[in-house]
Parts: structure tokens; C-alpha cells; sequence
């Protein structure tokens, strides 16, 4: 049980663990999306001999405690903590009438543990279960390593074509109102560029409408089937997965990307607990796309800052270097 907890209009955030991301990100410990006065990364905490420490990770409207702005300051119980206009309460016991809700970094040591303890049972072989279990434990280290965007993507449809038997697969990103090529690569480590690959717009587009993901491991089924593109390619498996995140322009979950895997033979008959580790690395994959949304914002807002230097300095020069004598 948690010892310290957070609480935040009607939920009550557990404190778990070392560190505790908070933010609007959706890679955040404790996701705060429904206020853009918080920053994607806007604080953590972080826990000491003497307690838990809330540091501000310059933030654009900074942290405060009981009114007072803080880069860094040790908390007590029933401190009074803002971002701007979202109020928290540091708290030491659950109430009751809030629902309790467990931060990401708990939910992961769940899962893999969970998986752990069914990957035990005798329904799956031993190599299966190294091989799945590392396929998620290796993307979330490459992450905490600082790998970039880019190179995770390699990492992330590496796993998933292991997992689905898929022979090629590749990531889409939404850029409105058509999805862009990002990264693909076939089972064998091969890097597509644009160009070499060719894949089923239909697919994509009936996730891109329904933002439901689409599993035909076995065949291919229905008006799916009948596609130019399909029969052209002799495809005989599909899956389709949205990549989700919160885009630089809203405070909400959107559709960001696609994952596409296909085949010309069936792919691995994929069982419940096998889609859930496919849809887990999906979620990295849109954490991925969700950084280099952030990295495009701060890109777009340095040429503008640049653009406007210029132009002042050309009026600088427009303007008369002395004063005319009158």
C-alpha cells in the first residue's frame, strides 16, 4: 500500500517508487491532461531519508507550494501544491471517498508481473516467454536510456514482428489529412525507406476512421480482402493498431500514428494476452510520436523566435543611426 498519495479534484494519485513524473505527458507517472497550464513535464517527486522532495522541472507557469513558487522544496503532509490553476494536496492517508488510482510506474510493475506469472504457467513454452517478456522489458530500458524517437521505432517494430510472425511492418504518423511514412523495416532487420514500401491504405484508413485496431492474423476478412492493394501485394494477414498521445496543439488523447504489420502467410495466431503485449508496445510506439510532437513544437517556436530577430534587426537598420539636427 502506497504511503503517501496526491490528491487531485476527485481521484487520489499513490505515490510509488523513487521518482514520480508529473505532467501532461502521457509517459507522466500521474497524468494531469484536462489543464494546459501544466507543462508535459512540469514536476516530479522525488523520495528522501526525510520524505518525498517536489522539484520543479521548468515548468512555464512554475510550481508552488502553500502560495510560495519552489524550484526544489521538501514537503509535509497537507502541503498545499499548485500548477498554475491545478491544486493538489499532499496527503498521507486514503480517503475513502475518492477512487484511488495507481501511477504508471506501479501499473508496469504490475503488468510485468502479471505476465510473468501467466508466461509460469505450462500454456506457454520457455523461449516464448523470454522472448515476450524481453521484448517489453528491452523497449522500456532503450526508453530509460534516453534512446531517441527515431532509433525506438527500430526497437518497437523489431518486437512486434518477433511477437506476430509478421513479415513487415511500419509506423504511420497523422499529418493531417494524410498519414506519413516513418519508420519500417521486414523481419529480418531490413530498413524500408519510403519509397521500397508499399502497404494497405484501406487498413489504415479503417483504423484512421474508427480509431479501433484491426487483427486479421489468420486471413484476411471481408471488404479488406477485396482491395486492389491487398490482392496486388497477395497478402493473406493485416493488423492495424492507432498509436495514441497528447498532440502539442491539445490537452486530449489523439490519434497520432499508426502501426501496420502485414504478411503474404498467416501470422502467429495471436491469443488475448499476446495482443495485450502487441498493444502495450503500440503505446510506446505513441509515446515516441508524442516526443516528436513536443520536439517539433520547440522547433517551430525557435525558427519564429528566430525569424523575428531577423526582422528586427532589419528595422534596426531601416531606422536612422542619430538624430537629424534641427
Amino acid at each position: 500500500m502506497a504511503s503517501h498519495y496526491l490528491k487531485y479534484e476527485n481521484q487520489l494519485y499513490a505515490i510509488e517508487g523513487d521518482e514520480v513524473a508529473i505532467g501532461r505527458s502521457s509517459e507522466s507517472d500521474i497524468k494531469i491532461i484536462n489543464n494546459r497550464s501544466v507543462s508535459r513535464y512540469h514536476a516530479k517527486l522525488i523520495k528522501e531519508k526525510q520524505g518525498y522532495v517536489i522539484v520543479d522541472l521548468k515548468s512555464n507557469h512554475g510550481t508552488f507550494v502553500n502560495d510560495d513558487r519552489v524550484e526544489r522544496k521538501s514537503l509535509q503532509v497537507g502541503d498545499q501544491i499548485r500548477f498554475e490553476q491545478a491544486e493538489v494536496v499532499f496527503t498521507q492517508q486514503a480517503d475513502t471517498d475518492f477512487p484511488t488510482v495507481s501511477s504508471t510506474s506501479e501499473n508496469l510493475q504490475k503488468s510485468l508481473a502479471h505476465l510473468s506469472s501467466v508466461f509460469a504457467s505450462s500454456e506457454y513454452e520457455e523461449y516464448s516467454d523470454l522472448k515476450k517478456i524481453n521484448c517489453i522489458l528491452e523497449v522500456q530500458t532503450q526508453w530509460g536510456q534516453g534512446l531517441s524517437p527515431d532509433d525506438a521505432f527500430g526497437h518497437i517494430l523489431k518486437a512486434v514482428l518477433d511477437i506476430s510472425g509478421a513479415e513487415r511492418g511500419c509506423i504511420f504518423v497523422n499529418g493531417d489529412p494524410d498519414f506519413k511514412y516513418v519508420s519500417g523495416m521486414n523481419a529480418k532487420g531490413q530498413i524500408f525507406s519510403q519509397t521500397q514500401f508499399r502497404s494497405s491504405q484501406s487498413g489504415v484508413k479503417q483504423v484512421a476512421d474508427t480509431g479501433e485496431p484491426v487483427f486479421m492474423t489468420g486471413g484476411i476478412e471481408g471488404s479488406l480482402a477485396q482491395q486492389e492493394s491487398v490482392l496486388e501485394m497477395n497478402l493473406r494477414a493485416i493488423a492495424c493498431l492507432p498509436l495514441r498521445g497528447i498532440s502539442s496543439e491539445s490537452d486530449r488523447m489523439e490519434l497520432l500514428g499508426i502501426l501496420y504489420l502485414d504478411s503474404t502467410k498467416p501470422m502467429h495466431a495471436l491469443s488475448g494476452l499476446d495482443k495485450k503485449i502487441v498493444l502495450k508496445l503500440a503505446g510506446e510506439a505513441g509515446h515516441g510520436l508524442e516526443k516528436l510532437e513536443l520536439i517539433r513544437s520547440i522547433e517551430e517556436r525557435k525558427k519564429t523566435e528566430q525569424e523575428m530577430a531577423v526582422a528586427h534587426e532589419i528595422q534596426q537598420r531601416l531606422l536612422p543611426q542619430s538624430f537629424p539636427e534641427f
